[in-house]
């Protein structure tokens, strides 16, 4: 089947891919057809984020199908390593709270449940409920000062 990938605001590329293709082997062909390397590569359908670990017929897309690439900045920005480490630092006190009420065993089954359903949640997410929550939390923050 084909599938159309346009930059934002840029060219397009049509692909011949199966519809069983992974989402990551098609930014490959992405990355030889528009020279955009795969790390830098988003990959959004009808306002979805597309994991690359999942195909394309897991999020139905079908012949024809438009994919609209969004270029990332590269990691080496001196604010990535600071989101990192309060990434870290959140499950660190989910798990010393858990330790609180649970044994040792019993707190690391339960941390490890709860990353695997927050990174199945977040992948769920469309842009639209991803400008929702920003937008929530900026009037939070505002409304707290």
């Amino acid at each position: 089947m084909k599938v159309i990938v346009k930059i934002l605001n840029g060219k397009e590329a049509e692909l011949e891919v199966s519809e069983t293709e992974p989402i990551l082997a098609v930014k490959t062909l992405v990355a030889q057809e528009l020279d955009v390397q795969v790390e830098r590569q988003r990959l959004v359908y009808k306002g979805k984020t597309l994991a690359d670990d999942c195909s394309l017929d897991e999020y139905l897309i079908g012949d024809g199908s438009k994919l609209y690439l969004s270029i990332k900045k590269l990691s080496s920005q001196p604010g990535s390593s600071q989101k990192n480490y309060a990434g870290s630092n959140f499950w660190n006190q989910l798990h010393k709270l858990l330790k609180s009420h649970l044994n040792e065993k019993d707190a690391d089954k339960v941390l490890q449940r709860c990353k695997q359903d927050f990174k199945s949640w977040s992948r769920r997410l469309s842009l639209d409920d991803i400008e929702r929550m920003s937008q929530l939390h900026l009037e939070e923050t505002m409304a707290s000062r």
